[in-house]
């Protein structure tokens, strides 16, 4: 038969009964949802003892879920006690009861099943089975591909009884095994029997199976007679059993009534007689006495999960002692070794990690050098160039002054006409290139008198944002790249000059004044202008070199500088060269540094750094070395007393 639409996979189930040296499988719906409510037989088939290949694949093909083999009454026992009419509650506790009193240990609870037969009508009282498989009773085949469960073949009869009362008895004989199981109806109920009759012949077989009838009737309380009527209806029935051989006798009420309970079973006697017991665990499997269907060969175990074992494990105060401890040293260790780890990772991708580091702390002395000069010094040489070199053409500069306490500067002179533009068009020039040097901000102009040639006054004065910027100037307004003497000569930037015009610079051109000090807070350049050359009219002076926006080179005089008592007529001193003269600091040792305050290391420092960039320009190595490691000293003495 094929299975229905209805069916579902999960409530396929197969009876395995072993009998006769035979497998007689019966496979079924167990679902209640089937057109008749009932369970539905899908198959009843017979194999070989041994062929447990073409059982799976049947198994298998069916798609059933739970195998419940049978067990032969010859290794159960099984006992049938009168429980009270009671409510199902009360009667479990009875029959629990009954239980621990018949069987006293016999077998693990596993290997136990009892259940409340179910009633006849008119009974005053109720039946219950307890079922016991002791250990060293042989087990059943194994080796089946699904879920299996047990129960005996005295489970299966009392499924076909449920509870009616025929006149005849229900017997099982099943040579092969030696078991003999039989129900015997009395007016209060059913006695239910289990056996094992093992006799030497096929007389003493008969005579056995029929002692053993009687004695049941005689215990359900009928009569000599009908027990003696029981041997003589059921002698030759008994006798026709073959050995190796197995029967069922079933009474007809019996076989009509289990057909309307499993759809599609025929009505023979004789299939009834092969599949019987198997149909009987069916029943009892979707019936009230599945509790009778679940032993077990071996114990359930649980499987716990990682999370569980890890739970129990940890129970145990010695495994928790000697976890405490592993993960004590494990906080204590890890780090070390993770940054052992970080360390052996970084020297293998850069074996050269050493000049890295030795390179990044000179880089930190560096900026903290730096830092301790832009907190303590300016650049004045390099400010004053930024502001002159943002002068246009058409004004004569007379004063500059630097302020560093508010961080200002201050210029003072004269505009003039120049190149078709007015005085007011080239200051105004003035302060945009100021701003777009990204050096001044906050610029306030104040303008003086005019004179009769268009030459006004003015006095223009800017915060210094950024002291130590160095402002990208295009090659036109690069004086170091392009020098004023190239412009004026007309030599392109960049360009080798011609040797016969390498020729010493004016000597009017050099400035020369008193070395007075200046004062502490301020650098003061102040250079008298020199009258404009030409007409009144303000035309630009013969040979300027024409710079962006239509503005030449500013001229500045070379009279003696003035800008009050405390100017010098010079911003810094010349050497035979040209080159700035920058004196070479006095060798300090490190006992002399660390007796210095703060403010001496901070001056010195100053000097230290200028000296070590004259030494780079002149190529003194030696020099340098030593100036490096007096650097070193005052930047560690300064940072220890900060």
């Amino acid at each position: 038969m094929s299975k229905t639409n209805s069916q579902s996979e999960n409530s396929i189930l197969a009876v395995v009964h072993r009998t006769g040296g035979k497998l007689r499988v019966v496979i079924a719906n167990g679902a209640t949802g089937t057109a008749t409510g009932t369970p539905e037989l899908l198959t009843a088939v017979e194999f070989p003892d041994a062929d447990g290949e073409a059982l799976n694949a049947e198994l298998q093909r069916h798609g059933v879920s739970r195998v419940i083999g049978v067990i032969p009454a010859s290794s159960v026992i099984c006992r049938t006690c009168t429980l009270p009419s009671a409510q199902p509650e009360q009667l479990e506790q009875a029959l629990r009861l009954q239980a621990e009193a018949h069987l006293l240990g016999h077998a693990p609870e596993h290997r136990t099943a009892m259940a409340v037969l179910p009633e006849a009508p008119g009974e005053t009282s109720r039946s219950g089975i307890i079922l016991s498989w002791p250990e060293s009773a042989p087990a059943p085949p194994t080796g089946l591909a699904a879920e299996r469960t047990f129960t005996p073949d005295i489970a299966g009869l009392a499924a076909l009884l449920n509870g009616q009362r025929p006149t005849d008895p229900i017997i099982f004989l099943d040579r092969s095994s030696s078991a003999l199981a039989l129900i015997v109806p009395h007016a209060n109920g059913a006695l239910l029997r289990a056996t094992r009759e093992e006799p030497t012949s096929d007389g003493a077989w008969r005579q056995q199976v029929g002692r053993v009838l009687a004695e049941t009737a005689l215990n359900g309380g009928h009569s000599p007679g009908y027990a003696n009527a029981l041997q003589q209806k059921f002698g030759d029935a008994i006798g026709r059993v073959e050995p190796n051989a197995a029967a069922l006798l079933l009474p007809p009420e019996i076989i009509d009534a289990a057909r309307t309970r499993v759809s599609g079973t025929p009505a023979e006697p004789a299939w009834w007689s092969d599949y019987g017991v198997a149909v009987g665990v069916l029943l009892a499997a979707t019936g009230p006495l599945a509790r009778l269907t679940g032993m077990l060969d071996t114990p359930f175990q649980e499987k716990p999960s990682r999370l569980d074992r890890l739970t129990v494990s940890l129970s145990q105060p010695r495994t928790a002692f000697r976890t405490a401890v592993v993960c004590l040293l494990l906080f204590a260790v890890a780090p070390v070794a993770i940054a052992g780890l970080r360390v052996t990772v970084l020297k293998l991708r850069h074996p050269d990690l050493g000049q890295h580091v030795a390179a990044l702390n000179d880089r930190k002395v560096e900026f903290a050098m730096y830092h301790a000069l832009e907190q303590e010094s300016w650049s004045a040489t390099k400010l004053l160039a930024d502001i002159v070199t943002n002068t246009p053409m058409g004004i004569d500069l007379e004063a500059m002054r630097l302020q560093r306490s508010d961080m200002s500067f201050s210029i003072s002179g004269q505009a003039r006409p120049h190149d078709g533009k007015s005085a007011t068009e080239i200051v105004s020039a003035l302060e945009r290139s100021l701003l777009d040097s990204r050096l001044f901000n906050s610029i306030q102009l104040n303008w003086g008198d005019r004179n009769a040639y268009q030459h006004y006054q003015f006095d223009l004065s800017a915060k210094i944002e950024r002291p130590f910027y160095r402002s990208p100037y295009d090659v036109e307004n690069d004086f170091g790249k392009w020098s004023y003497a190239d412009r004026r000569d007309n030599i392109p930037p960049g360009a080798e000059p011609d040797a016969a015009m390498a020729v010493e610079d004016d000597p009017a051109a050099d400035v020369t004044g008193s070395a007075d000090p200046a004062p502490p807070d301020a650098a003061i350049a102040t250079a008298e202008t020199t009258p404009p050359d030409g007409d009144p009219t303000g035309e630009s002076d013969t040979g300027a070199t024409r710079r962006p926006g239509g503005f030449d080179r500013p001229r500045v005089g070379t009279g003696s500088s003035s800008g009050g008592p405390g100017s010098r007529s010079s911003l810094t001193d010349r050497d035979q060269t040209g080159t700035a003269a920058i004196g070479i600091p006095e060798q300090l040792s490190e006992a002399q540094i660390d007796s210095m305050s703060i403010e001496d290391v901070r001056k010195h420092l100053v000097e230290v750094s200028k000296a070590s960039a004259r030494a780079r320009k002149m190529g003194d190595t030696e020099l340098q070395d030593r100036l490096k490691v007096e650097r070193d000293l005052l930047l560690k003495r300064l940072r220890g007393g900060l």
